[in-house]
């Protein structure tokens, strides 16, 4: 296996004919193999049952032995050559997620309804006898004897197991035809369509939903699946074979909390707030009780949805996994994400370094004069625990142009803070200092017509504002810290309306 173009693998497998030639194909002996498959002493897979969100429902686990993963290895090279996920596909797709899944229905409209679908055991459904028809069949066309083999490799008689490596991947190589048909249907009705795994989600943006996709009954109040629908999803029983899990169909409309694979699309695509809460609970925790205390809390209930296979639950890597979750979906320049990430490091020890790339544009410029540096970097400190991105000179790196730095810094700014002490304002009296081209190339972004800035003077002491920056409302420290706070989150998200 040189050549790993989709065509030459695919024209490599056709050419097999025969066990030896499958053992080879394989890097394994025809003893070896044999052995693997038919042996009834071998235990090819080792079973446990972890429990479903839905109380007393279980998940069966089949976890290959390290023989056979190190075949289903093999072949699951060989499917990612040979299989291209349809555009409806992002499950088990490389460079698609739930994220991209669930900005697809929202990006560049606003959903007025939308259908949720789940497919009742999915995995278990595909079993060996539809594996073997589909790698006979077209677009694949291999030897009836080797589709059965590899078949026989990749799966049980109960089904697909749950914790093969080929699984996923074979799951959508079968539903193929199933996501061809549901997509040609959803562009007949003005509908997006769209699969994660055994998760079908149909969005509309008109006033009624498609009564050809679901409708609600009105005698029942039920939803009901139009029957073209589900025509294509049972279809004939020798063909697609999928069943309706008629208990997790969901219809949403926008007064509802709209999710597609369990993220909220109802105004952008967003974590639910219960998740957020949960991170923030964690964090308190720790923070409060300690790290073995929270542990306790929070991780041991967790231990009955794990494989018995894994090792030690850590509780730090839990935290940062769910942070880094919100800050994938919110983006990176969140203000929660910022926020959570800078209380993480805090408690780890850390320095939150990732937070502050040079080239992010800041939420926030500190203006001050060298005399409140200490106060400056204090305020730099508080307002970065808010989750704001805060530009204060100490960032500027060793053989950069200062001034230049500075004043880029200023032009990117969304917010400009004036730390106004008595060297400060004898300072911007003086039209030649820093700090008064600091505060006019502010000024000139407040101006009709220029980019919008929010200027806003933070007294430290109990003077009045200089007469240059009079006519604006400030904030006096350390009282005004929360609303000075409130007013550059309610700019951020104007300034993120604007773009």
């Amino acid at each position: 296996m040189t050549d790993t173009s989709p065509t030459s693998t695919l024209d490599l497998l056709r050419t097999i004919k025969d066990f030896e030639q499958l053992a080879e194909f394989l890097g394994v002996s025809q003893t070896h193999l044999r052995f693997v498959l038919y042996d009834p002493k071998y235990q090819r897979y080792k079973t446990f049952e972890i429990p479903k969100r839905k109380k007393g429902e279980t998940r069966t686990i089949s976890m290959p032995s390290r023989a056979l993963d190190q075949l289903q290895q093999c072949l699951l090279a060989a499917f990612q050559d040979i299989y291209h996920p349809r555009e409806s596909v992002y499950g088990f797709t490389q460079g698609r997620s739930i994220v991209t899944n669930a900005e697809y229905h929202r990006k560049g409209r606003r959903i007025r309804n939308l259908l949720n679908i789940d497919l009742k055991d999915f995995f278990p459904s595909i079993h060996l006898g539809r594996i073997r028809g589909m790698l006979a069949a077209e677009p694949y066309k291999l030897d009836l004897k080797v589709a059965t083999w590899i078949a026989q490799i990749v799966s049980t008689y109960s089904g697909l197991p749950q914790g093969a490596c080929t699984s996923p991947i074979l799951s959508n190589m079968l539903c193929s035809r199933l996501d061809t048909q549901l997509s040609r249907l959803s562009r007949k009705h003005h509908c997006r369509y769209t699969r994660y795994a055994d998760d079908l989600v149909f969005s509309a943006t008109g006033a009624k939903f498609p009564p050809e996709l679901a409708y609600i009954d009105p005698i029942t109040n039920k939803i009901m699946l139009g029957e073209e629908l589900i025509q294509i999803i049972t279809r004939d029983k020798d063909e697609e074979n999928f069943r309706i899990n008629t208990s997790k169909i969901k219809f949403q409309t926008p007064q509802q909390r709209q999710e597609v694979t369990g993220l909220v699309v109802n105004e952008f695509v967003n974590v639910p707030r219960q998740f957020i809460r949960e991170v923030r609970a964690m964090l308190h925790d720790w923070e409060r009780n300690g790290l073995l205390k929270a542990t306790a809390n929070h991780l041991l209930k967790r231990k009955k949805h794990r494989s018995p296979n894994k090792g030690r639950l850590d509780f730090r890597s839990v935290v940062r996994g769910k942070i880094e979750f919100i800050g994938m979906v919110r983006g990176k320049d969140d203000r929660i994400y910022r926020r959570l990430f800078i209380k993480y490091s805090r408690l780890t020890g850390t320095p939150a370094t990732s937070l502050y790339d040079a080239s992010a544009k800041p939420d926030v410029f500190i203006s001050y004069k060298r005399e409140d540096r200490e106060k400056a970097v204090e305020l730099h400190r508080q307002l970065s625990e808010y989750g704001f991105n805060v530009w204060i000179d100490h960032r500027i790196r060793g053989g950069a142009d200062w001034k230049k730095t500075i004043f880029n810094a200023i032009a990117q700014t969304a917010c400009f803070i004036a730390l106004i002490s008595t060297p400060y304002r004898e300072r911007l009296s003086d039209k030649k200092s820093i700090i008064r081209q600091e505060v006019e190339a502010a000024l000139k972004r407040t101006k009709p017509g220029s980019d919008e800035i929010c200027l806003i003077p933070v007294r430290l002491d109990a003077k009045d504002y200089p007469k240059l920056l009079s006519h604006l409302h400030g904030y006096t420290l350390p009282d005004g810290l929360a609303s000075l706070s409130h007013t550059i989150d309610e700019h951020l998200k104007l300034v993120k309306e604007k773009a």
